[in-house]
């Protein structure tokens, strides 16, 4: 999961959305940051055609969290 999101945050990225962040560790688990916390306009065309470029369907609308040794849902 967690290559993954590396992946997914360096395809947005690559597709101009600059400050889209990597996954990263809170609590032990995997913590992908809302996006629209940190200031990111997830309701534009190119947000949204980066999102689906990147195989990403809806994913970004949520903030995921997983506690370690969980498997995600």
């Amino acid at each position: 999961m967690a290559l993954k999101g590396l992946a997914q945050a360096e395809c947005m990225r690559a597709h101009g959305i600059t400050g889209y962040p990597s996954p990263g560790a809170l609590d032990g688990g995997l913590h992908e940051p809302d996006a629209t916390a940190i200031g990111l306009d997830t309701h534009t065309l190119r947000f949204q055609a980066a999102a689906r470029a990147c195989g990403m369907g809806l994913a970004w609308q949520a903030v995921w969290w997983w506690p370690a040794g969980l498997s995600q849902p």
